[in-house]
Parts: C-alpha cells; sequence; structure tokens
C-alpha cells in the first residue's frame, strides 16, 4: 500500500491485541500496483491509491474507505485543450472543424425541412381553423347575440355540448351502459399530474371502463387523440378580461339563459327572495352554507357564523373586487352583522381592516352581496372542486381499479358510485384547473392567488376530517359528525339531521351486502385487496395524514374498530359523490343570477360583469350532466356471478335483496323530504324553508363534472 495507507496497515500490525481482517480490495491497474509497491513512502495520497484494509479497534470494526485528496493548488482554468498525455492539444482537436461544417450543414437541411413541414401545416390546416374559427366566434358579440366575452370562453361552449353528449345516458336499460364485460382488470392506471398541487394525479380519460356510446365525428375525435389534444391545449389560448356591465333595468337571469339555456341544467330550488336579510338566513342555514355553519362567543354572546374571510388575503387581477365576509346570526339565525376583510387595502403585515356591516347601514345590501358571492367561490373551489372530484372520488376510484379484482365484490358494489367518475375527474383537470381554464377565468384570482386558494384548500374543508383527534377526529361517519355539532356545538339544523338519516341508509346497505361475502367482522379486515384499496385512498387523502385513517400507528387498534373504521371510508365516499356533491357542486340557482351569486365583480357593484355571466353560467352547463340517480335505478345486474366463500351464512341477504331494501328506505325518507318541504310555509322562522340538496330523488349516484 501506499504511505498513509501502508503505515495505518504497519502500525495496526505493531500494536498489541489489533488484528486486520482480510477482505476484498478494489482492483487496481498493474502499473498503479507497481507503483504503489515502487514507492512506499511516497508524501502525497495518489488517486491510484487502494483503501486501507479493515481494522479492529477495541469492540468495533473500521470500514476500509478511499483517502480524502486535497484540491490542486493550481486553480486555473480547464477547457480540454491540453491533454495529459501528449503535452499539447490532444488528437480529436483536428477532427472539430469538420465535425462543426457536418452538423452546421445537417442542421440547415433539418431545420429547413421542419420549417417547410411547420409552415405547410398552419398555412393548409392551422390557420385556416384558427382565423375561421376567430372570425365565426368573434360577431358573436354583435347584435342580437351580444356575447361579450374571450376566444377560451366561445370555444369552450361549443365544445361543451359534444362532452355533455358523451356523458348523457343512452336509454333506460343501465345493463346497456354497464355490463360485467366493461369491467377492466385491476392493475395501474396512466395518470396526469393535477397543476397547483403536490401529489395529486388524475386517471388519463382512456383509462374509464364505463364510456357510453357516442357519434361518429365525437368517435373519431376521442380515438384519434383530436379530442385530448385539444383539451389538453386549449387553455394556451390569452385571457381577457371584459368589463361590460348591466343596466340598471336589464335581467341578468334573462340575459343568460337566452345564451345558455339550452345547456343549463333544471333548477330544483325555488328562490322568489334572493336579496333580503330573511333569504340570507336561508341560504346558510338551507342553501349554500349549510355544510359550513360554525358557533363562535364574542362578549358572552353566541353567534353563528359562516366565514369567507379566508378568501381576503388571496390577491385578484387588477379590476376586480377582493372577496372576504363572515355573516354573523343571533340564536334565532337572523343576521347582525358582516364582518369583511375584503374592503380594505390588501395588506401583508398581519394588519388587515375590518369592516363591520349591520342590517341597518347604508352598505349592507353591498356586504350581503359581496358574502354570497365569496361564498359561492369558496365552495365551488374548495369542498366541490377539491373536496369532491380531486379528493374524495378521484383517490378512490384509483385506488379501487388499482387494487380490486373485476369480481371482488366491492368493485362491483362501487361501480354505480364510479360511473363516469374517471372521465369527469380529466375534465376537470383540463377545464378547470389549469391556468387560463374555465375556472381561473371565472374567479379573480391571479394566477399566485388561484394556486394560494388551492394549497389552503385542505385546511378550509369543513366535513369532519377537521375534527381534532383528541375530539374523535378525523371523522368519517357523518352521521357521528351530526351528532358531534349538535353536543359541542348546538347546530342541530335539518340539513345535518337529513344527512345523519342518508348516512345511515347507506351504511346499512353496505353492511348488510359485505355479510353476505365475509362471514366475519375479521375476514373484511383480513382481505387483502380490499386493505390494499383502503390504505392507498387513506394515503394518498391530503385531508389527514395516514396513521389517522386507517390500520396504520396503532390507530385503531382492535378488529371492531378496524371493520368501522372500513366500513365508513367507503360509505363516506358514496355519501360524498351523491349528497354532498348535491350541496356543494348543484348550484345553478344561485350563479343562474350574478346579482345573487357572482364569481368576480368589480368593486362598489351589487352585480357581476356580463363575462362572469356568461363564464360561470357555461361552467355550471359544464358540471351538471346527467348522472344515475340514486332512487330507481336498478344496479342488480352487476351482482350476477358473485358467490359468497363457503357458501350463505343463515340470515344473510343477498345482494340483489340488499339493493331491494335500500330502495325502500331511500323512498320512505324521499317522501319524508316531501312532506316537510310541502309544510314548510307552515313552520315559524328559521324553519319556514324547504329543503332538496338531501331528497334522494334528486340525488345522483356518481358526480358529475
Amino acid at each position: 500500500l501506499a504511505s498513509s495507507g501502508g503505515g495505518r496497515a504497519k502500525r495496526a500490525h505493531a500494536s498489541p491485541g489489533r488484528c486486520t481482517k482480510q477482505r476484498a480490495r478494489p482492483q487496481l491497474p498493474e502499473g498503479a500496483m507497481a507503483a504503489a509497491e515502487a514507492a512506499p513512502t511516497a508524501p502525497a495520497a495518489k488517486p491510484t491509491e487502494a483503501p486501507p484494509t479493515k481494522e479492529a479497534r477495541g469492540n468495533g470494526d473500521i470500514e476500509a474507505s478511499w483517502p480524502v485528496l486535497q484540491p490542486p493548488k493550481n486553480r486555473g482554468k480547464r477547457l480540454f485543450l491540453v491533454g495529459d498525455k501528449f503535452c499539447c492539444c490532444p488528437p480529436y482537436i483536428l477532427f472539430v472543424p469538420i465535425a462543426f461544417v457536418v452538423g452546421y450543414t445537417l442542421g440547415l437541411v433539418a431545420l429547413a425541412f421542419l420549417l417547410i413541414g411547420v409552415v405547410a401545416g398552419l398555412v393548409l390546416v392551422g390557420l385556416p381553423a384558427a382565423c375561421g374559427l376567430w372570425s365565426f366566434t368573434y360577431f358573436w358579440r354583435c347584435a342580437p347575440f351580444n356575447w361579450v366575452t374571450d376566444l377560451y370562453t366561445r370555444v369552450m361552449y361549443l365544445g361543451i355540448q359534444g362532452m355533455r353528449d358523451d356523458l348523457v345516458m343512452i336509454g333506460k336499460n343501465w345493463s346497456e351502459v354497464v355490463n360485467l364485460d366493461h369491467f377492466r382488470p385491476k392493475g395501474p392506471l396512466a395518470k396526469d399530474h393535477v397543476d397547483l398541487s403536490l401529489q395529486i394525479e388524475v386517471p388519463k380519460e382512456r383509462e374509464e371502463e364505463f364510456d357510453p356510446p357516442r357519434g361518429c365525428a365525437r368517435a373519431f375525435a376521442r380515438r384519434s387523440g383530436l379530442s385530448a389534444w385539444m383539451k389538453e391545449h386549449l387553455f394556451y389560448l390569452p385571457q381577457v378580461d371584459h368589463f361590460d356591465a348591466f343596466e340598471p333595468d336589464e335581467n341578468p337571469v334573462e340575459y343568460v339563459m337566452k345564451k345558455m339555456g339550452h345547456l343549463y341544467p333544471a333548477i330544483h330550488q325555488d328562490w322568489p327572495d334572493k336579496y333580503s336579510d330573511e333569504s340570507l338566513s336561508r341560504f346558510c342555514l338551507y342553501g349554500l352554507g349549510a355544510h359550513r355553519i360554525e358557533v363562535e362567543i364574542q362578549g358572552g354572546t353566541r353567534y353563528y357564523v359562516v366565514r369567507t374571510n379566508a378568501l381576503s388575503g388571496i390577491p385578484v387581477r387588477p379590476g376586480f373586487a377582493r372577496y372576504g365576509g363572515d355573516a354573523y346570526f343571533d340564536a334565532g339565525f337572523r343576521p347582525v352583522k358582516i364582518v369583511d376583510r375584503g374592503l380594505g387595502p390588501a395588506r401583508r403585515d398581519g394588519q388587515d381592516v375590518e369592516t363591520v356591516t349591520r342590517p341597518t347601514d347604508p352598505a349592507w345590501a353591498e356586504a350581503k352581496f359581496r358574502f354570497r358571492s365569496s361564498l359561492s367561490v369558496l365552495v365551488t373551489l374548495v369542498d366541490h372542486l377539491y373536496g369532491v372530484h380531486l379528493q374524495v372520488s378521484n383517490l378512490m376510484v384509483t385506488a379501487a381499479r388499482e387494487q380490486l379484482s373485476p369480481d371482488h365484490p366491492l368493485r362491483r358494489f362501487l361501480a354505480p358510485f364510479m360511473y363516469q367518475t374517471i372521465q369527469v375527474n380529466s375534465n376537470a383537470r383540463n377545464n378547470l384547473v389549469k391556468p387560463r381554464s374555465l375556472a381561473p377565468r371565472c374567479f379573480a384570482f391571479t394566477k399566485q392567488g388561484f394556486q394560494l386558494a388551492f394549497a389552503a384548500a385542505p385546511q378550509l374543508l369543513r366535513s369532519g376530517f377537521e375534527v381534532p383527534p383528541e375530539e374523535g377526529g378525523p371523522m368519517l361517519n357523518f352521521a357521528t359528525y351530526a351528532d358531534y355539532m349538535k353536543d359541542k356545538y348546538g347546530i342541530d339544523t335539518e340539513w345535518f339531521r337529513q344527512g345523519k338519516r342518508y348516512y345511515s341508509i347507506l351504511r346499512e346497505y353496505l353492511e348488510s351486502y359485505l355479510a353476505y361475502f365475509y362471514p366475519t367482522r375479521q375476514a373484511v379486515v383480513d382481505d387483502p385487496e380490499l386493505h390494499a384499496t383502503l390504505l392507498q385512498f387513506s394515503h394518498q387523502l391530503e385531508l389527514v395524514t395516514p396513521a389517522k385513517m386507517l390500520l396504520q400507528g396503532g390507530v385503531p387498534s382492535n378488529v371492531d374498530q378496524k371493520y368501522s373504521r372500513i366500513i365508513d371510508m367507503v360509505t363516506s365516499h358514496m355519501f360524498w359523490v351523491s349528497a354532498m356533491h348535491e350541496q356543494v357542486g348543484a348550484i345553478e340557482a344561485y350563479v343562474q343570477d350574478v346579482a345573487f351569486c357572482a364569481f368576480k365583480w368589480v368593486p362598489g357593484a351589487l352585480v357581476g360583469t356580463k363575462q362572469t355571466a356568461i363564464a360561470q353560467a357555461l361552467l355550471m352547463s359544464s358540471t351538471s350532466a346527467p348522472m344515475p340517480f340514486i332512487l330507481g335505478t336498478d344496479w342488480t345486474h352487476i351482482f350476477k356471478g358473485l358467490h359468497p366463500v363457503g357458501g350463505v351464512a343463515e340470515g344473510r341477504h343477498s345482494p340483489e335483496e340488499c339493493y331491494r331494501r335500500v330502495q325502500l328506505e331511500l323512498q320512505q325518507m324521499a317522501d319524508y323530504c316531501d312532506r316537510y318541504n310541502e309544510s314548510a310555509s307552515t313552520r315559524p322562522f328559521p324553519e319556514c324553508f324547504p329543503l332538496v340538496t338531501m331528497h334522494p330523488k334528486l340525488l345522483e349516484m356518481s358526480c358529475s363534472l
């Protein structure tokens, strides 16, 4: 060995009580080995030295390692012009000019062919198509159409008409749309990353297994990849804000329906009064804010609160008002004030200006408009887009498709609740999340503001996930969550009561179905595919940490707790894609009127702009494709060929019987909802309003976009 290693090895041999253990050493070139043997006392270590042998020092072994080398004293530039062997430039330098000439010539030829191809494509196809589309849609702004919007929105308007046709059910026989041949094998799905998120991925549209029939033109566009290419690149069109305002006596609802009426979804809520204080109570107690009610104590007085000030610090584009407003209600749910942090100047020092407006103040109408509009943005972005689509429905369908075999009982059971979910969420990624797509154009956020709002979404959800562990959270079981809100905060509203009943019906249905296939709860917990599915779902869910969700970290600890958590995770998915999606996604009654709820508006206005009216109506139309209803749709054909292992236990109901029983229970709840709504006018305030978002006749089994 060369000096340091050799000396170290000699000292090791000379020391009493020490020994060295032989081990395989790195093979060195013969020249280097000869040099090392010839110069055992060289003053400096060489790069070709072998590492020292392993030594034993005391009770521990020291692994051999390469010696440390100091950098050279000469720190000059190295341009690879001088070789180590020839003391001048290496021979290959002579070929550099030749290689340059050849590469330059070939590059010019390739560039010429590329330019010719690009120019030919643009001249023959791209430019005619772009000019034709632009000129065709540009004159929509003229009378009698008066479309005040940008090119992207006009193109989306044309595309959504075909998109809705793709998602419309064909006939009433579900066996024609979803049959056993459509179930694909389990396995990894091809996915696209979602912009503005850290770890959210959405399966590609081609992974959808329940694909309805299409017309010839749409089928060609789908198979050729033209449709996917358009969806992926449409957001490159420039974003332009228009500030055309409605005249004082101009009807914004009539304006929208003349342009979007053939696409706009059916409206199940009647709002003869939209702007009064009583309507604000209904809006928060029975409408868009029903799931976001909180309680706050101020000066010994108890208030109900619905908050939107979390959006007040997010920057908006020039010309638009900032969001904000927390609405406070007294014990009788009469509005008493709105505290708004979005009216003052935007600050970044934590000293936001709070504007308190009361019902007797002149600015009360503007405060209510700002609050309603801000809540519509918060619910649409956080609860609907992020919570329902990108989190719960997306992660469950991904886990089920990747972990459950086509003949697994749970895969069959979840099929109606996952119908078209992959295609819908893929469209949401392209049309609602990407920069300059439809949702960013609807809202007033800047590009950075949209990113901030998305980053804050997990902390802004109100669904039971926010309950801390010391209080029993996270609560996947909505019935338990409803009891928690009643016992801890005194929030006992009809929305929570009906939600608790609906969740309990779904949970009982799932338990009776699984009991047919699994003889014990232990068998459910031990199912490897079921375990893998729910473990993947809980691990990818950003709302809470995986250790709090399922089978890790000792929480829960026994079979019954694990079983209950598994049941609640699946039931929670069913509840979210049906009832919660109706609550946060079926907002057509609100956004139809930009004087009721506007996604963006100018400071001081009581109504959104004309461009806003068209954009949010287009978003509503694109997110309301019809899906199968949970009541009255026959899904028993998907249970064919399923048999329990070891025979059927006594007293267990077949899947078909379980489905008929849940249909009966849902019908009973629907009858109750009808009676409740019909008697609304006979009840005292604030219980004198109907509630439709939990009505089984209106709930769909799978979430439309």
